[in-house]
């Protein structure tokens, strides 16, 4: 095994560690990898980027089963977020927000002048 893939895969292990918890920057700094390069493997290797994406699927069952409890034992503000995001009754509908400046709008016509007059 390569020496890039010996560090790929105990970035990818301690990426999921309950110390870690899927932070970049710790796994970076504890392995002296450049965040720059983290983003070129994920770009770049499939096996490296699915292996991640995995990590944080597990660490997104793990903190909806935590949000879930929440909810449970009487925490309003979790329970009114679960709902809002995971119940068709309470989800709120996208809305989409337009702002138009007409100071700063200019018209600008195309063609020789002579259609513009």
């Amino acid at each position: 095994m390569h020496r890039v893939d010996t560090i790929k895969n105990s970035f990818i292990t301690m990426y999921g560690q309950d110390e870690v918890r899927g932070n970049v920057s710790l796994c970076c700094s504890a392995l002296s990898v450049p965040r720059g390069t983290y983003y070129k493997w994920m770009k770049e290797d499939e096996e490296f980027r699915n292996a991640i994406h995995e990590k944080d699927a597990v660490l997104n069952d793990d903190l909806e089963q935590v949000l879930i409890s929440r909810a449970v034992d009487k925490s309003d503000t979790a329970l009114i977020y679960y709902l809002k995001y995971n119940h068709p009754k309470y989800k709120e509908e996208a809305k989409t927000l337009i702002q138009v400046n007409a100071q700063d709008m200019q018209l600008n016509f195309i063609g020789d002048e002579s259609t513009t007059s």
